[in-house]
């Protein structure tokens, strides 16, 4: 009698935690998914709690180098404890692709997280 005891405690703490895995896996599904740059492979979603600054540094913009560049905005980074400033720089276009859709930090439930831009 024992061991059938043990057998069905076995099971029901078998289906117990296969139960608690699954709707593990719901929460999860609930995050956005990764971000995809164009043309790479998918990246990890970072949530940072704290609101990136509203304000910008004013800084004097490089000489354009060329005629076939395009200014891409400086930006707040997130470096794991604050944000630091990241300057804005010239780039290349890539090939027939002249427009830039510059990234911006995206709020949501689960805190801020930094959405890339791309070339279009």
């Amino acid at each position: 009698m024992t061991n059938l005891k043990l057998t069905r405690r076995s099971l029901l703490t078998a289906g117990l935690i296969s139960g608690l895995a699954f709707l593990g896996g719901c929460a999860a599904s609930a995050h956005p998914q990764p971000v995809m740059a164009a043309g790479k492979a998918p990246v990890a979603v970072v949530y940072v709690k704290p609101a990136p600054p509203k304000h910008r540094p004013h800084y004097a913009k490089p000489p354009r180098p060329g005629h076939r560049v395009v200014w891409i905005e400086g930006r707040w980074k997130w470096d794991s404890h604050r944000y630091v400033w990241a300057q804005g720089r010239w780039a290349k276009p890539p090939k027939h692709r002249r427009h830039r859709t510059q990234g911006h930090w995206k709020n949501t439930r689960h805190g801020w997280y930094w959405v890339p831009g791309h070339w279009r």
